[in-house]
C-alpha cells in the first residue's frame, strides 16, 4: 500500500484481459482498496488468459497458497468447484491451507501440495477429511493444544490407528478426553514430527493402566493393515 501513496503514485498498472480479468497486480488492487484509492492505472492485454496470471507472478515472485487458490477458484478454471469446495471446508472447520489439501485429497505422498498449486487439486476422501475435521474443530475449543501445527494433525490422526498393550484398538474417545484435560501439560516447546507423537502417547497415557497405554514406536506410520 504504501507504493500507491508515494509522491509519484502507482508506478506499474494492474493487466487486465478483455473480460475484465486480473492478470497482473491483484495485490495492488488489494492495496488500492487498503488505502481507500478512487483508481488505478489499468492495461488491458485482450488475449491474456488466467494461465498467465500462473506463469507471470511465479516467474517473478514466490506465490502463497491464497494466490494459487484465488487463482484455481476463479470461474475459468477447468478445476475450480474443487478449490471453492476447499475453500468452503477451510472456513467451516477452521483447519489450515495445508491440513484441509491433505486430509481431502488423501494424498500422502506430498500431501497435495503439487497437485494443488498445478491446478489438479481433487476432493478424494470427503468423509474422512470431515470426521478429522470435526476432531480437530472440538480440540481447537478445548484452547490446550495448538491445531494449526501440521505436525500435531499428522500425530493425532497417525496415533489413531495404534493399538493398546492389551491389544485393543486405541480410542479416539479418549485421546480427546485426555487432550482436552492434559493438553496444556504437553506440546509446549514444539519440534520434530517424533516429538509430537511422544508427547501425545504421553498426554494418550496419562493416568491410563499400562495394559491400554499406547506407544508411537509400535509404527512410526501406521498402516492400512492397522483398520
Amino acid at each position: 500500500m504504501g507504493l500507491l501513496k508515494e509522491p509519484r503514485g502507482q508506478r506499474d498498472p494492474i493487466k487486465i484481459n478483455k473480460k475484465w480479468e486480473v492478470i497482473d497486480g491483484q495485490h495492488r488492487i488489494d492495496a488500492a482498496r487498503e488505502g481507500g484509492l478512487d483508481a488505478v492505472m489499468v492495461l488491458m492485454q485482450d488475449n491474456a488468459t488466467i494461465d498467465d496470471v500462473i506463469v507471470m507472478n511465479t516467474s517473478q515472485k514466490k506465490w502463497g497458497w491464497q494466490d494459487y487458490l484465488r487463482t484455481h477458484s476463479h470461474e475459468s478454471r477447468p478445476n475450480h468447484e474443487e478449490y471453492i469446495k476447499l475453500q468452503k471446508f477451510m472456513d467451516d472447520y477452521g483447519v489450515n491451507y495445508k491440513v484441509a489439501i491433505w486430509l481431502l485429497s488423501g494424498n500422502n505422498h506430498d500431501y497435495g501440495v503439487t497437485d494443488f498449486e498445478e491446478g489438479k487439486f481433487k476432493v478424494r476422501e470427503e468423509e474422512n477429511a470431515i470426521k478429522q475435521a470435526t476432531y480437530l474443530k472440538t480440540l481447537k475449543g478445548y484452547k490446550k493444544v495448538d491445531t494449526s501445527v501440521f505436525k500435531f494433525t499428522k500425530a493425532f490422526i497417525a496415533l489413531q490407528k495404534l493399538h493398546s498393550k492389551d491389544g485393543k484398538k486405541m480410542l479416539v474417545s479418549t485421546l480427546m478426553s485426555k487432550l482436552k484435560k492434559y493438553g496444556g501439560k504437553y506440546f509446549s516447546a514444539g519440534g520434530n514430527q517424533e516429538y509430537y507423537y511422544d508427547e501425545m502417547c504421553k498426554c494418550y497415557n496419562e493416568r491410563t493402566p499400562k495394559m491400554k497405554q499406547i506407544s508411537w514406536t509400535q509404527k512410526l506410520i501406521p498402516t492400512d493393515d492397522d483398520e
